[in-house]
């Protein structure tokens, strides 16, 4: 099990790696023709946010594998999900017909797993070529632990109508490729979709099913994991979805974090936002190493930093920012 603490710090760490590594670099400035002459303050602002949005899709990605590793599991690399070049008229006759069966009269996929079993011996390995599945229909995390492999993918918490069909196919896709082409017992497979939090009530992952069951329908809480439900099973603590918005609370009372980022919202031109990027490159610098910039920001010159009252270094900012540890070339002390 994951404390409450790593939890909360896990969380705060990788979201503030995701904000560096955003703006870091200086966003192209864009123009829209309308909105700049109606409204250019608003505009200016929606863009920022929009685009930091989308760049924060795969942070629930990136914070699955740091916690799934915390707590015992193991990653495994996404291109293992597979499928056969050409795929068996049984598998395929199998696959067609659960799919349908399921569609009109819902239930699990244990049948799937049992049939699979019955076709394809544990262990017995076929002799024939795969390929990648098409791209965006694979799943974002393979995790394995105590015999069990987990086929993961993180969906927007925001469902389209009518995608249930969709995800259903996907599912069994995924477990009967993954059978075929391994031999492992298909009960031991776990293809799931995951919805990070409820986003009508991030308290209440139930309701999430009032909203949101019909369009995921047939699938059922065995394949599809909402907020907490998904967070407590990768941690093992009980409280993890808990964990994770108070680590989110607080960053949202950390001045420094705010003031920091609010300073986007003025950048009126390119300029403004290449000299914002590297205000930010500085703090992320300062706040890993625990060092002061004690001489003129820029990305080219060589720079000096001071780690405490008697040592003072020069180095690159951008061979800093990239670097995850750093002798002090004075002191030889690791910085930290």
């Amino acid at each position: 099990m994951i404390s409450s603490e790593q939890i909360k710090s896990t969380c705060k760490e990788l979201l503030k790696k995701s904000f560096y590594k955003y703006f870091s670099k200086p966003k192209k400035e864009t123009k829209h023709i309308i909105l700049d002459r109606l409204f250019p303050e608003e505009r200016r602002v929606t863009s920022a946010v929009t685009g930091l949005q989308t760049s924060l899709g795969t942070y629930w990605e990136k914070l699955s594998i740091a916690l799934a590793e915390s707590n015992g599991f193991s990653i495994i690399d996404n291109s293992m999900l597979m499928k056969p070049s050409d795929i068996p008229e049984e598998l395929s006759s199998l696959i067609t017909q659960v799919k349908r069966e399921r569609e009109d009269n819902g239930g699990e996929l244990d049948n799937l797993k049992d049939e699979l079993n019955l076709l394809f011996q544990q262990g017995e390995v076929p002799q024939v070529s795969f390929e990648r599945i098409t791209k965006g229909k694979g799943s974002d995390l393979i995790l394995e632990k105590d015999g069990q492999t987990y086929l993961i993918d993180t969906k927007t918490v925001q469902v389209n109508a009518n995608s249930g069909n969709s995800f259903n196919e996907t599912l069994i896709l995924w477990t009967a490729y993954y059978k075929y082409q391994y031999g492992i017992d298909a009960q031991n497979i776990h293809a799931m979709l995951v919805f990070p939090y409820n986003s009508g009530n991030e308290l209440d992952d139930s309701a999430w099913w009032n909203d949101f069951g019909g369009r995921v329908s047939p699938l059922t809480s065995q394949d599809a994991l909402v907020g907490n439900e998904y967070w407590s099973f990768l941690t093992g603590n009980d409280n993890a979805l808990n964990c994770i918005i108070n680590a989110l609370n607080e960053l949202a009372n950390d001045e420094i974090f705010i003031e920091l980022y609010s300073q986007v919202f003025e950048c009126e031109s390119h300029s403004d936002l290449v000299n914002f990027s590297l205000k930010v490159k500085q703090n992320a610098i300062e706040e890993k190493f625990n060092i002061e910039l004690v001489s003129p920001i820029n990305s080219r010159s060589v720079l000096s930093w001071k780690h405490n009252e008697d040592c003072t270094f020069t180095s690159r900012l951008n061979a800093l920012f990239k670097s995850e540890s750093f002798n002090c070339p004075v002191c030889e002390q690791e910085l930290d």
